[in-house]
């Protein structure tokens, strides 16, 4: 499979370049700079590009069988109170270019914190989030309704906070809800994430993955 990946210098993008190569798939992965992902892989194309400039997506989404993005800021506690449009313009610019192209698989990482949910706990739910994260999150929301109205066969996948833990292998999902539990690998969100490129088990849901 031809796999182009969005978000490929984050941490949890990085992870799934290296695990989706280890599937045997082809991957195209994009990136404001290049130079901060070691290539010399035969089956591994990295390509500079932006989602912000929408001019640069269309050569990483031709002739691809599926799409991942991973959009995140740099740093979530500094900017996660500024206002963004980075997730919902920057998805809405990936979703354009896999329409003109005929790209129909879609995998978007979100976060199982983009709605307010009384899962999420008083300290996070009441406090941190609308006082830290509140734009960042509002932003993620728009981006999944980007996704949700799109014509793409998308899968919305919200893990909760992401650790660099060791893999699990063991994990809880929620289909349209926060499920218990508070934190997760990244090597689990990576290894469901590329699971979803080719299975039609949770088309068009968004699935909350925590352990």
């Amino acid at each position: 499979m031809k796999v182009a990946i969005f978000g490929a210098t984050g941490g949890t993008g990085r992870i799934m370049i290296r695990k989706a190569l280890e599937r045997g798939h082809e991957v195209t992965a994009a990136a404001r700079n290049p130079s901060a992902l070691l290539g010399g892989h035969e089956r591994l194309r990295v390509v500079k590009a932006d989602v912000m400039q929408p001019q640069t997506i269309e050569a990483v989404v031709e002739d691809q069988d599926a799409v991942s993005t991973s959009v995140s800021v740099d740093n979530a506690l500094k900017e996660g109170r500024k206002p963004t449009t980075l997730f919902s313009e920057g998805t809405r610019n990936v979703i354009a270019a896999m329409e003109r192209q005929g790209v129909r698989r879609l995998v978007c990482l979100s976060s199982s914190a983009v709605e307010p949910d009384p899962a999420l706990g008083i300290i996070f739910g009441k406090i941190m989030r609308p006082l830290l994260f509140k734009e960042m999150y509002a932003d993620m929301s728009r981006m999944e309704r980007e996704v949700r109205s799109s014509g793409l066969d998308w899968i919305i996948v919200r893990p909760s906070t992401l650790t660099d833990d060791p893999a699990s292998g063991r994990y809880i999902l929620g289909i349209d809800r926060i499920p218990k539990g508070w934190r997760i690998p990244r090597e689990d969100v990576a290894e469901f994430t590329l699971d979803q490129l080719d299975d039609d088990r949770y088309l068009r849901r968004a699935i909350a993955i925590t352990t």
